[in-house]
C-alpha cells in the first residue's frame, strides 16, 4: 500500500512537469547593425590643385587667377616655407553649400604649401592660422576647419605639406589683382620668437 501511494505522488510530480511544458527558451537575435554613410561636406574644391574646374556636394568652383611660381620664404629661422600655389576661386554654392558656409558668397583663396623644421629641436609654427587681406580689401583670416595641417609644434626635423582656405565674405575672386599673406614668426617651447613674422604678397 505504501510503495502504491508513492508511485502516484511521483506519477503526478512527473504529470505536472509535462503539462508545464518544461523550461521555456528565450531566441537571441543578433543586435541589427546600422550602416552609417560619411558623406563628404567639405565646401571647398578638393587635393587636386590641377583642376581649374572641381564639382563638391557643395557647388561648383572655378579657378579665376593663379599664381604658379613656387616661392620660398625666409623666415630667419629653422624652419623652411615654400608657397607652391596662391588661387582664387569663382564659387556657385548649393543649397548644401549655402548651409554649411552660410556667411561666405562661395568664392574662395586657396593657398598650397610646404612647412619644414629643418632642426633637431620642437618648434612651433602655424601658417595654418594665417591670414590674408586683398586688393578688394577684404581681410580674412584662414578657415582651420577646412584646411590641411600644415602647422603646429613640429618635433624634430618635420615637413608638412597642404593647402590652406580663406572664403571671401564681400568681394568676389574675379577681382582680387593680389593677395597679401600673414603669419606670425614661429617660436620655441619658451614661446620665444625664433624667427620673423612672414609678411609677402603675391600678385595674379
Amino acid at each position: 500500500m505504501k510503495n502504491l501511494f508513492i508511485f502516484g505522488v511521483v506519477a503526478l510530480i512527473i504529470g505536472l512537469l509535462t503539462a508545464c511544458g518544461g523550461v521555456e527558451q528565450v531566441e537571441k537575435k543578433e543586435p541589427v547593425k546600422e550602416e552609417t554613410k560619411k558623406e563628404d561636406q567639405n565646401p571647398v574644391p578638393n587635393k587636386e590643385e590641377n583642376e581649374d574646374v572641381q564639382k563638391t556636394e557643395a557647388g561648383t568652383f572655378t579657378a579665376v587667377h593663379t599664381f604658379e611660381k613656387e616661392t620660398k620664404i625666409d623666415t630667419e629661422s629653422p624652419f623652411e616655407l615654400t608657397i607652391k600655389k596662391v588661387k582664387a576661386f569663382s564659387g556657385e554654392l548649393s543649397e548644401t553649400g549655402k548651409e554649411l558656409i552660410p556667411e561666405a558668397n562661395g568664392d574662395m583663396v586657396i593657398i598650397t604649401m610646404s612647412v619644414e623644421n629643418t632642426s633637431d629641436e620642437t618648434l612651433s609654427f602655424y601658417p595654418d592660422q594665417s591670414t590674408i587681406t586683398t586688393s578688394t580689401g577684404e581681410q580674412l583670416e584662414s578657415e582651420v576647419f577646412f584646411s590641411d595641417d600644415v602647422g603646429g609644434d613640429f618635433i624634430g626635423q618635420v615637413k608638412k605639406e597642404g593647402t590652406v582656405r580663406f572664403l571671401l565674405k564681400s568681394t568676389k575672386a574675379e577681382d582680387i589683382e593680389w593677395v597679401r599673406i600673414l603669419i606670425d614668426a614661429p617660436h620655441n617651447e619658451n614661446l620665444d620668437n625664433i624667427g620673423k613674422s612672414v609678411d609677402h604678397t603675391f600678385t595674379f
